[in-house]
């Protein structure tokens, strides 16, 4: 895969009143891909996150990290997890299937630093679109995701949730081809 191996930093400040939490926090954490060893900390940090109905099953994510058509991403410091992404590829877009940053880490941008590598990850791979879906009835989650560039698109998901609906959303990419077919496309246009 052509993103395997970026890496992403996020210099972990959070706010004043927070620093004295017994809850030890890096000075830099990192976006890489998931791997095995990761599982406890990203079923921790879902638990963290979501409700029962809502978090992924242990052998739902093992299969995530299995598949050829999804990948798993984490928030971290050498073996700890402060969150995790999971994503869909499909041939034209990428899908952010689940998103979580453990409550400890928020307001630190880690969630936003998850998000723009799936933006780069769409970008780079010459997808047109991101999409996810979100609570509806969560307006700070859907105002998050708009600063991030995505938009509602289309009627809300009756019954997406056990407990409520979702919206649709999506952000745009433009396709950021590698240098090297920048340079041969330029070497084109001189013929």
């Amino acid at each position: 895969m052509a993103w395997e191996g970026t890496v992403c930093r996020v210099k972990f400040n959070p706010p004043f009143s927070e620093r004295s939490s017994r809850i030890p926090r890096p000075a830099f954490a990192h976006v890489r891909a998931a791997c095995p060893e990761d599982l406890p900390g990203i079923a921790r940090v879902e638990s963290q996150c979501f409700p029962v109905e809502r978090r992924s099953s242990r052998r739902a994510m093992r299969q995530s990290l299995r598949s050829p058509t999804q990948s798993v991403w984490v928030l971290g410091r050498g073996s700890d997890v402060f969150g995790a992404m999971v994503l869909f590829h499909h041939p034209k877009s990428l899908r952010i299937y689940s998103i979580a940053v453990a409550p400890e880490c928020r307001g630190t941008g880690g969630g936003r630093r998850l998000v723009r590598m799936a933006l780069a990850l769409a970008r780079r791979s010459g997808r047109q679109t991101v999409t996810l879906e979100a609570d509806a009835n969560d307006t700070r989650l859907v105002n998050w995701y708009a600063s991030l560039g995505f938009c509602v698109y289309g009627p809300p998901l009756t019954g997406y949730y056990p407990d409520g609906d979702a919206v649709r959303m999506r952000a745009k990419v433009k396709w950021d081809p590698p240098a090297a077919e920048k340079k041969k496309a330029m070497d084109d246009e001189r013929k």
